[in-house]
């Protein structure tokens, strides 16, 4: 009688495993560019509710001092003695109030941060670097006063929220809009100042 011996190979062929490397390959590619979309997008998303909700509480705070309340650009929002920026906003030198802002009651209104005011929020750096991301002020204005009856002083401004360095993601791109009564909106098109 003769046994016959039955031999199991367990295990990949070169092809097999050049197959499955592929596949992976391509699956990370699609997942890090979802993934690298993913955070842009929240990146605006974070800085376009944020700067939208201290527009909010400028107002209301204006309306609750009697006037006077100011946000302002400032890149050193977080130091101890904070200030309002001097330069304006430029996408190819800074990311505009993406550095960060001020919100204060300017009780001897001269538009700076001074001994008297009282600072009521500050907000620090958004973006990291212009190719990131930009808030972008038209016309380019480095602070909003807001009166007693909580309307901004000046014209119509519109604050465009994003990668302003790349045609690409402009779908993903939020501008704020705020009429000279002070109330500010959030759209994904250019305000139309009315």
């Amino acid at each position: 009688m003769q046994t016959k011996i039955r031999l199991n190979h367990s295990g990949m062929t070169l092809i097999e495993i050049l197959i499955t490397l592929t596949m992976i390959a391509v699956l990370s590619t699609l997942a890090m560019a979802s993934y690298s979309n993913l955070v842009k997008r929240m990146r605006i998303f974070v800085a376009t509710s944020e700067l939208h909700s201290g527009l909010l509480y400028s107002r209301s705070e204006a309306l609750k001092y009697g006037g006077n309340v100011i946000i302002c650009r400032s890149i050193n929002s977080q130091t101890p003695t904070p200030t309002c920026e001097g330069a304006p906003s430029d996408p190819l030198t800074n990311s505009g109030w993406g550095d960060g802002w001020i919100i204060f009651h300017d009780r001897d209104a001269d538009a700076k941060v001074s001994e008297d005011d009282t600072i009521l929020r500050v907000q620090g750096k958004l973006f990291s670097r212009p190719d990131q991301g930009a808030i972008l002020p038209s016309p380019n204005r480095k602070l909003i006063r807001f009166n007693s009856l909580g309307q901004v002083y000046g014209t119509y401004i519109q604050f465009a929220i994003g990668q302003v360095h790349s045609q690409a993601d402009i779908e993903n791109n939020r501008y704020i809009c705020i009429a000279s009564g002070g109330r500010a909106r959030v759209d994904r098109k250019i305000c139309n100042a009315k």
